[in-house]
Protein backbone atom coordinates (compact mmCIF):
# COMPACT_ATOMS: atom_id res chain seq x y z
CA UNK A 1 0.00 0.00 0.00
CA UNK A 2 3.04 2.13 -0.11
CA UNK A 3 2.07 5.67 -1.75
CA UNK A 4 -1.41 4.83 -1.89
CA UNK A 5 -2.93 4.97 1.19
CA UNK A 6 -3.72 8.86 2.88
CA UNK A 7 -5.02 8.16 6.32
CA UNK A 8 -4.92 10.89 9.20
CA UNK A 9 -3.70 8.66 12.73
CA UNK A 10 -2.56 9.72 16.01
CA UNK A 11 -0.20 6.46 16.38
CA UNK A 12 3.43 6.22 16.69
CA UNK A 13 4.08 5.18 12.89
CA UNK A 14 1.02 7.58 12.09
CA UNK A 15 1.04 11.29 11.07
CA UNK A 16 -1.96 13.60 11.33
CA UNK A 17 -1.75 16.65 9.73
CA UNK A 18 1.89 17.56 9.19
CA UNK A 19 3.28 21.24 9.11
CA UNK A 20 7.03 21.78 9.45
CA UNK A 21 9.80 19.56 8.61
CA UNK A 22 13.27 19.94 10.04
CA UNK A 23 16.45 17.27 9.18
CA UNK A 24 19.18 16.81 11.47
CA UNK A 25 22.16 15.51 9.08
CA UNK A 26 24.64 14.63 12.03
CA UNK A 27 22.05 12.23 13.47
CA UNK A 28 20.04 11.05 10.80
CA UNK A 29 16.75 12.47 11.74
CA UNK A 30 13.56 14.38 10.94
CA UNK A 31 11.09 16.24 12.58
CA UNK A 32 8.13 16.72 11.60
CA UNK A 33 5.32 18.62 13.23
CA UNK A 34 1.61 17.63 13.35
CA UNK A 35 -1.48 19.04 13.71
CA UNK A 36 -2.06 16.73 16.71
CA UNK A 37 -0.27 18.86 18.95
CA UNK A 38 2.77 17.13 18.70
CA UNK A 39 6.52 16.11 16.95
CA UNK A 40 7.43 13.17 15.50
CA UNK A 41 11.12 12.29 15.43
CA UNK A 42 11.74 9.60 13.03
CA UNK A 43 15.42 7.72 12.31
CA UNK A 44 16.06 8.74 8.35
CA UNK A 45 18.93 6.91 7.73
CA UNK A 46 20.96 7.19 4.41
CA UNK A 47 19.83 4.49 1.93
CA UNK A 48 18.39 2.49 4.69
CA UNK A 49 14.79 4.88 4.90
CA UNK A 50 11.89 2.53 5.70
CA UNK A 51 8.12 3.27 4.33
CA UNK A 52 5.84 3.69 7.46
CA UNK A 53 8.75 3.59 9.56
CA UNK A 54 7.95 4.26 13.45
CA UNK A 55 8.81 7.59 15.23
CA UNK A 56 11.69 7.06 18.08
CA UNK A 57 10.32 10.17 20.01
CA UNK A 58 7.29 12.26 20.60
CA UNK A 59 7.56 15.78 21.81
CA UNK A 60 4.25 17.93 22.56
CA UNK A 61 2.51 14.85 24.60
CA UNK A 62 2.46 13.90 28.04
CA UNK A 63 5.47 11.24 28.70
CA UNK A 64 3.24 8.68 30.53
CA UNK A 65 0.92 8.37 27.14
CA UNK A 66 2.80 8.82 24.32
CA UNK A 67 1.11 8.36 20.82
CA UNK A 68 -2.31 8.26 22.00
CA UNK A 69 -3.03 11.95 23.14
CA UNK A 70 -3.31 15.49 21.65
CA UNK A 71 -4.44 17.76 23.90
CA UNK A 72 -3.11 21.47 23.25
CA UNK A 73 -1.12 22.81 26.42
CA UNK A 74 0.52 26.20 27.65
CA UNK A 75 3.24 24.07 29.40
CA UNK A 76 7.08 23.80 29.23
CA UNK A 77 6.65 20.25 27.71
CA UNK A 78 3.14 21.23 25.76
CA UNK A 79 2.21 23.07 22.23
CA UNK A 80 -0.95 24.13 20.64
CA UNK A 81 -0.87 23.82 16.98
CA UNK A 82 2.84 23.75 16.33
CA UNK A 83 4.04 24.92 12.62
CA UNK A 84 7.44 25.46 11.05
CA UNK A 85 10.54 24.02 12.38
CA UNK A 86 14.42 25.32 12.26
CA UNK A 87 17.83 22.66 13.75
CA UNK A 88 20.60 24.32 15.04
CA UNK A 89 22.75 21.50 14.11
CA UNK A 90 25.75 22.76 15.87
CA UNK A 91 24.22 23.26 19.67
CA UNK A 92 21.65 20.21 18.98
CA UNK A 93 18.96 22.64 19.52
CA UNK A 94 14.89 22.36 17.87
CA UNK A 95 13.22 25.84 16.93
CA UNK A 96 9.48 25.06 17.56
CA UNK A 97 6.94 27.71 16.14
CA UNK A 98 3.90 27.12 18.87
CA UNK A 99 1.27 28.99 17.25
CA UNK A 100 -1.37 28.88 19.28
CA UNK A 101 0.59 29.76 22.42
CA UNK A 102 1.95 32.36 20.43
CA UNK A 103 5.30 31.71 21.07
CA UNK A 104 8.69 29.50 20.11
CA UNK A 105 9.80 26.75 22.29
CA UNK A 106 13.58 25.47 21.98
CA UNK A 107 14.59 21.77 22.86
CA UNK A 108 17.74 20.43 23.63
CA UNK A 109 17.47 17.10 21.30
CA UNK A 110 20.95 16.01 21.96
CA UNK A 111 20.95 12.23 21.51
CA UNK A 112 21.51 11.34 25.05
CA UNK A 113 18.57 13.99 26.18
CA UNK A 114 15.97 12.53 24.11
CA UNK A 115 12.65 11.45 25.62
CA UNK A 116 9.49 11.53 25.03
CA UNK A 117 7.10 14.55 26.33
CA UNK A 118 10.50 16.05 27.43
CA UNK A 119 10.37 19.69 28.69
CA UNK A 120 11.53 22.81 26.54
CA UNK A 121 14.70 24.41 27.48
CA UNK A 122 14.10 28.06 26.39
CA UNK A 123 11.07 30.21 25.26
CA UNK A 124 10.82 33.23 23.13
CA UNK A 125 7.39 35.69 22.68
CA UNK A 126 6.43 35.13 25.87
CA UNK A 127 7.12 37.24 29.15
CA UNK A 128 10.78 35.25 30.69
CA UNK A 129 11.45 34.34 34.78
CA UNK A 130 9.19 33.57 36.77
CA UNK A 131 5.97 33.21 34.47
CA UNK A 132 8.09 31.50 31.46
CA UNK A 133 5.65 28.52 29.88
CA UNK A 134 2.79 29.41 31.55
CA UNK A 135 1.71 32.55 29.18
CA UNK A 136 0.05 32.27 25.47
CA UNK A 137 -0.45 36.15 25.23
CA UNK A 138 -0.97 37.37 21.73
CA UNK A 139 0.86 40.58 21.16
CA UNK A 140 2.71 42.86 18.59
CA UNK A 141 5.56 44.15 20.42
CA UNK A 142 9.28 44.17 20.00
CA UNK A 143 9.56 40.91 22.52
CA UNK A 144 5.64 39.44 21.65
CA UNK A 145 4.62 37.41 18.97
CA UNK A 146 1.06 37.08 17.96
CA UNK A 147 0.55 33.94 15.55
CA UNK A 148 4.38 32.77 14.30
CA UNK A 149 4.24 30.22 11.62
CA UNK A 150 7.80 30.02 10.18
CA UNK A 151 11.15 29.47 11.51
CA UNK A 152 14.32 29.65 10.00
CA UNK A 153 18.09 29.34 11.82
CA UNK A 154 21.14 30.59 10.33
CA UNK A 155 24.43 28.88 11.94
CA UNK A 156 26.84 32.08 10.90
CA UNK A 157 25.65 34.57 12.91
CA UNK A 158 23.41 32.60 15.62
CA UNK A 159 20.02 34.44 14.55
CA UNK A 160 16.42 33.20 14.37
CA UNK A 161 14.08 34.69 11.93
CA UNK A 162 10.60 34.49 13.24
CA UNK A 163 7.32 34.87 10.73
CA UNK A 164 4.34 35.96 12.32
CA UNK A 165 1.11 35.89 10.10
CA UNK A 166 -1.05 37.97 12.56
CA UNK A 167 1.60 40.77 12.85
CA UNK A 168 2.52 40.57 9.14
CA UNK A 169 6.43 40.41 9.92
CA UNK A 170 9.47 38.77 10.53
CA UNK A 171 11.38 39.19 13.58
CA UNK A 172 14.92 38.80 14.31
CA UNK A 173 17.06 37.70 17.10
CA UNK A 174 19.89 36.76 18.75
CA UNK A 175 19.60 32.88 19.76
CA UNK A 176 23.31 32.58 20.33
CA UNK A 177 23.50 30.05 23.53
CA UNK A 178 25.15 32.75 25.54
CA UNK A 179 22.11 35.07 25.20
CA UNK A 180 19.29 32.62 25.04
CA UNK A 181 20.92 30.29 27.87
CA UNK A 182 19.46 26.78 27.73
CA UNK A 183 17.44 26.22 30.79
CA UNK A 184 17.76 29.80 32.09
CA UNK A 185 14.46 31.58 32.58
CA UNK A 186 15.55 34.82 33.09
CA UNK A 187 16.97 34.83 29.36
CA UNK A 188 13.71 33.58 28.19
CA UNK A 189 11.67 36.00 26.70
CA UNK A 190 14.19 38.22 24.48
CA UNK A 191 13.30 41.33 22.86
CA UNK A 192 13.91 40.99 19.03
CA UNK A 193 16.70 43.00 17.47
CA UNK A 194 15.68 44.03 14.44
CA UNK A 195 12.10 43.18 12.22
CA UNK A 196 11.18 42.81 8.73
CA UNK A 197 7.74 43.58 6.87
CA UNK A 198 7.25 46.62 9.51
CA UNK A 199 8.99 50.03 10.19
CA UNK A 200 8.08 49.63 14.02
CA UNK A 201 7.58 46.42 16.01
CA UNK A 202 4.44 47.67 17.32
CA UNK A 203 2.79 48.07 13.89
CA UNK A 204 1.33 44.98 11.89
CA UNK A 205 -0.48 46.66 8.24
CA UNK A 206 -0.21 44.13 5.44
CA UNK A 207 1.43 45.18 2.45
CA UNK A 208 2.13 43.75 -0.81
CA UNK A 209 5.17 46.27 -1.38
CA UNK A 210 8.77 45.53 -1.89
CA UNK A 211 9.25 46.42 2.18
CA UNK A 212 6.06 44.95 3.03
CA UNK A 213 4.40 41.49 4.13
CA UNK A 214 0.85 40.25 4.11
CA UNK A 215 0.62 36.74 5.88
CA UNK A 216 4.28 35.59 6.01
CA UNK A 217 4.24 31.75 6.73
CA UNK A 218 7.28 29.32 5.74
CA UNK A 219 11.43 30.81 5.91
CA UNK A 220 14.38 29.59 4.57
CA UNK A 221 17.93 30.56 4.87
CA UNK A 222 20.76 30.17 2.30
CA UNK A 223 23.64 29.85 3.97
CA UNK A 224 25.80 30.40 0.69
CA UNK A 225 24.47 33.85 -0.45
CA UNK A 226 23.20 34.96 2.55
CA UNK A 227 19.30 35.35 1.61
CA UNK A 228 16.08 34.87 3.56
CA UNK A 229 13.29 33.69 1.72
CA UNK A 230 9.68 34.20 3.21
CA UNK A 231 6.61 33.25 1.89
CA UNK A 232 3.70 36.04 1.70
CA UNK A 233 0.54 33.43 1.55
CA UNK A 234 -1.90 36.46 1.00
CA UNK A 235 0.20 38.49 -1.61
CA UNK A 236 1.01 34.99 -3.57
CA UNK A 237 4.51 35.49 -3.69
CA UNK A 238 7.88 34.77 -2.06
CA UNK A 239 9.62 37.70 -0.61
CA UNK A 240 13.75 37.64 -0.94
CA UNK A 241 15.83 39.19 2.10
CA UNK A 242 19.67 40.29 1.43
CA UNK A 243 21.00 39.48 4.77
CA UNK A 244 24.27 38.50 3.83
CA UNK A 245 25.43 41.60 6.24
CA UNK A 246 24.49 39.05 9.12
CA UNK A 247 25.67 41.19 12.08
CA UNK A 248 24.12 44.12 11.36
CA UNK A 249 20.18 42.54 11.00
Amino acid sequence: TNFTTANASNSQAGMNTPYGVAYDPNNARLFVSLGNNSIHIYPVPNGAIVNGVAASFEIGQPAATPWSTTGAAITQSGVNQPKDLAYDAINNRLFVADSGNHRVTVYDVTLVTMSNGMNAINEIGQAGGATSFTTATSTTSQSGLSGPYGVAYDPISSKLYVSAINSNRVTVYNASTSVLIPNNLSTNGPTAINVLGQTLFTTASAANTAIGMNQPRSLAVDNATGYLYSVNTSSNSVKIFDISSRYNI
